[in-house]
């Protein structure tokens, strides 16, 4: 694997692991809407996706710092190692 492609591959990774706690919230805001719905009777998807929404935006007002962060982390990093890609050792 050269240079590029790992860099490609650790970034993408990172920011997978960053944005979890978003796909979680995603996950359970969905679960809580479909409970709900069944438990009230209600037939409106428009409901459960608001639910789902509101779960998100809480989940992200909670993990707001952190992400940023963890984007800085990430650009900073790469443009350290943006000048190693295509040299050759030797």
């Amino acid at each position: 694997m050269n240079d590029l492609s790992a860099l490609v591959a650790e970034g993408l990774g990172q920011a997978v692991l960053a944005v979890l706690p978003l796909v979680v919230a995603g996950l359970l805001g969905a679960v809580v809407a479909g409970w709900l719905a069944a438990r009230m009777g209600l037939q409106d998807p428009v409901a459960a996706g608001v639910l789902r929404g509101l779960a998100v935006l809480v989940a992200l007002l909670l993990v707001a710092d952190g992400l940023a962060q963890q984007a800085r982390d990430i650009a900073s990093d790469a443009w350290s190692q943006l000048s190693d890609v295509g040299r050759t050792e030797g």
